[in-house]
């Protein structure tokens, strides 16, 4: 009897944190009766973040606007996703352009999974939150110019492993000179400086839920627009509230100013920096526009209840403390740069 035809998953950006983690939990699912296949496109056959060699992976090398790559990488796949990551707005939405264009000329690729892993963007507007101009773009390019390939949009909420990261500058911890031991926790004093009144709702999923999450929905070929996958709602004074309890510590929080403030406030240090393409500007303040649109209710997701979780049982997502818990307190700044590894 012949072998069954593999499932062949392309991912765009194999070698980033979500890409690795997505193609980890679709290998744990291949079966002999459904096996599935791994096409990478990755920009470094050499990179110490590839998978590790499999007869269930082939690498296609090619930068993110190679679109000849793109097209060899699209041939042949049943779903093509794209793990890209950059703040480079006219590249991110070039990219998504090319691999939909090279879906589209496969004539094998039914669904396309493209970067959103968010917020619900789709509730915004063009320029309330820049970096989601791209992927409003990028739906509205897979409904008007993508014939035979359906979208499929995945969102989370804010990653929990980023939001105690340097990045929101949201958690400082109080050490002493010299330090504590690593993953001790118990007794450390600290500060979650945040806007608002404490009271805006944080909706939060790990990369390792979202991975498993997306991973699924890739298999289900009936899994097409926008899917929505959660795994926590919490206000910061209930962030607050669980740091101190899984790690016995003494977390206080201290508040910024009022989300009315906070929007005036991302907007005056924007205005000047809006044209430098630096990382170092961006950091200036797309934090601030992160945390308001992240907190003020305007890109929710909406209840747990509503979620698509439910679609896929075999799934529990993480919460905070389940997250918290695999993670000592003094990790919790580098989280991020860990995420990519299978929990």
């Amino acid at each position: 009897m012949p072998s069954p035809t593999p499932f062949t998953v392309g991912i765009a950006g194999l070698t980033g944190k979500l890409g690795r983690l997505i193609a980890h939990n679709l290998l744990q699912s291949s079966t002999p009766t459904r096996p599935i296949h791994i096409r990478g496109l990755v920009r470094d056959l050499s990179s110490p973040n590839l998978p590790s060699p499999s007869e269930s992976i082939t690498l296609i090398r090619g930068d993110a606007l190679d679109r000849a790559a793109a097209t060899a990488f699209a041939a042949g796949c049943d779903v093509v996703l794209c793990a890209y990551l950059s703040i480079d707005d006219s590249m991110m939405l070039a990219a998504h352009k090319l691999l939909t264009d090279a879906c589209v000329a496969s004539g094998t690729v039914k669904r396309f999974f493209p970067a959103d892993w968010t917020l619900d963007y789709t509730r915004l507007r063009m320029g309330d939150l820049p970096p989601k101009d791209v992927m409003l773009a990028v739906k509205e390019y897979l409904v008007t110019d993508a014939p035979g390939v359906e979208g499929v949009h995945v969102l989370n909420g804010a990653f929990m492993d980023t939001i105690f990261s340097g990045f929101f500058g949201l958690l400082e911890l109080e050490l002493e000179p010299d330090g504590k031991r690593e993953g001790e926790g118990e007794g450390v004093e600290g500060v979650w400086r945040c806007w608002g009144t404490g009271e805006g709702v944080w909706e939060l999923s790990t990369y390792a839920s979202t991975a498993a999450f997306t991973a699924a929905a890739v298999l289900d070929e009936g899994a097409v627009g926008v899917l929505k996958f959660l795994g926590d709602r919490k206000s910061s004074t209930e962030i607050v509230a669980t740091l101190n309890k899984v790690y016995n510590a003494n977390i206080h929080l201290e508040l910024r100013g009022s989300l009315a403030e906070l929007f005036a406030t991302m907007h005056e240090r924007r205005a000047p920096l809006k044209d430098d393409p630096s990382y170092s500007a961006y950091l200036q303040y797309m934090p601030l526009f992160y945390e308001y649109f992240c907190t003020s209710g305007l890109a929710h997701l909406g209840p747990l209840d509503t979620m698509d979780n439910a679609r896929y049982p075999s799934i529990k997502a993480e919460t905070l403390e389940d997250f918290l818990t695999r993670t000592p307190l003094l990790e919790l700044e580098v989280a991020f740069s860990k995420a990519g590894t299978p929990v």
